[in-house]
């Protein structure tokens, strides 16, 4: 027959078994921060990639902050973002801004003493060369032997070479130059129109030119 002393004796045995067992699910290791990957690891100034932070395993109750950060302002993205529990992985968008010349930004995140780092390049936009926009002339309305002021228009700054745009009138009643230079930089250039006698009213046309642009403007000389 067990005594009273002996039946304690064996209850404190089990719950040290069970202490030393573990009564409940085990624990394994916390996650550890994986990786940082951009994608795409290229984009055009303006444009946003996606970056995604990967932990070794499944995030532990409560998630995982990450804090992030970029080396260059050229590229913005959230100060800080959570891996959710039970999962490996979280996203985010990184904005760019636009560049004069290609730009790398490095793209860091930070789990407590752990850290891991993408490089994104940023590509400046190029540059469009310019083109012929538009032909202007006022009045567009003259008497014969008044003279009007035209003006033609790019579509951006003149290279450092300066932009010729060529000239022409269908009637001989109005006349321009050959052509017109808009100087280096610059988007607009102004030349003169002539008139000439009429003894009627006449209609005639303005024509600018560039490469494969052409640019037309009507105007009207009276007696």
């Amino acid at each position: 027959m067990i005594g009273t002393s002996s039946r304690i004796g064996v209850v404190v045995f089990g719950v040290l078994a069970l202490v030393a067992g573990g009564c409940g699910t085990p624990t394994g290791p916390s996650a550890m921060l994986a990786q940082v990957a951009v994608a795409p690891s290229s984009v055009v100034a303006g444009m946003a990639s996606e970056a995604t932070v990967m932990l070794s395993g499944p995030a532990p109750s409560g998630g995982v902050s990450v804090t992030i950060a970029s080396s260059d302002g050229a590229a913005t993205l959230p100060p800080s973002i959570t891996i959710n529990a039970g999962t490996t992985s979280a996203s985010f968008t990184v904005q760019t801004r636009v560049v004069a010349a290609d730009t790398s930004a490095t793209i860091t995140v930070t789990v407590g003493a752990q850290t891991r780092a993408a490089t994104l390049r940023i590509m400046a936009p190029l540059a469009r060369p310019a083109t012929l926009d538009a032909i202007l002339i006022e009045p567009t309305l003259l008497r014969a032997g008044q003279s009007a002021r035209g003006t033609v228009l790019l579509t951006s700054a003149a290279a450092a070479s300066g932009f010729t745009v060529n000239l022409k009138s269908s009637n001989s009643v109005a006349g321009v130059p050959v052509s017109v230079s808009v100087p280096s930089g610059a988007v607009s250039a102004t030349f003169n129109v002539t008139t000439a006698a009429v003894e009627l009213d006449t209609q005639l046309e303005i024509t600018a030119s560039a490469g494969d642009v052409a640019r037309t403007v009507s105007l009207r000389v009276t007696p």
